[in-house]
């Protein structure tokens, strides 16, 4: 649970009622200090969504397609976690008995008060919000093959995760095709010098490219509003794993580097 989500419990209290939890409203001070430790949860988030890139990318290289796509679509969420952290939004997961809860979210507002939708898992719950209350944030710019972006990766990870009885490798799936043809190094540069998000939207190429859009906007929205908070065991561990058998991927090793000056 992240620490705003146990913040909003510890004011509502141990298993509150229905109407405990409509009555619940932040005051000032509540919320100055949520919005506190949402921009650390940001961070957190951020750190995850990079971890999770790297490890795709590691297992990009050596042929193990199908978890590089579930990692892939992990640091996205974890992207799209911190973003509306950083932007004031808080999911809660509020303990209603030992075997029911309940999940809503929250604006960091003074009178903000919890909300519920009808997707209740963390995943699909932070995608939803995200696509209804920034709508305009330049990662929901365009679909991807008719889907909106968000949904269309979370479609690749049920694929691979949940509807194969049988992982596909050695053959990489279609996703991955430009990966597999053009190698991983050579295109996350081409994808990091693309600053008109040629291929960020691409079936061919949104499974590695959108991610990394994702952690570039998600990183600088961070450092300019919070700060990264990454130490420098966090970041020289990011920089040695970002590599392939040729050696460190130093486009994006830059990044993080970066980022954290």
């Amino acid at each position: 649970m992240s620490n705003s989500a146990k913040f909003i419990n510890s004011i509502l209290g141990t298993s509150p009622t229905k109407s405990a939890i409509a009555r619940m409203a932040l005051t000032g001070p509540d919320s100055a200090l949520l919005r506190g430790i949402l921009k650390d949860d940001a961070k957190d988030h951020f750190y995850s969504a990079s971890t999770s890139l790297v490890d795709a990318i590691r297992g990009l290289d050596a042929g193990f397609y199908t978890w590089s796509t579930v990692k892939c679509y992990y640091s996205v969420f974890y992207s799209v976690r911190a973003l509306l952290a950083l932007a004031g939004t808080c999911i809660v997961y509020v303990p209603r008995s030992k075997e029911k809860v309940s999940s809503f979210w929250i604006d960091c507002v003074p009178g903000g008060r919890l909300k519920s939708e009808k997707e209740s898992g963390t995943h699909k719950l932070a995608l939803l919000l995200f696509s209804k209350r920034y709508n305009s944030h330049r990662l929901l710019s365009n679909p991807i093959d008719g889907e909106l972006a968000t949904n269309w990766l979370m479609e690749r990870r049920d694929e691979s995760n949940y509807r194969r009885a049988r992982f596909q490798e050695p053959d990489p799936p279609e996703h991955f095709l430009q990966v597999y043809e053009y190698g991983t190094r050579r295109l996350i540069t081409t994808y990091l010098d693309d600053q008109k998000d040629s291929y960020t939207f691409q079936k061919d190429h949104a499974m590695l490219a959108y991610p990394l859009a994702a952690l570039i906007q998600t990183g600088s929205a961070l450092k300019k509003n919070a700060g990264i908070g990454m130490d420098d065991d966090e970041l020289r561990f990011l920089v040695e794993e970002c590599c392939d058998d040729v050696g460190p991927i130093t486009p994006l090793t830059n990044i993080f580097k970066g980022l954290c000056l």
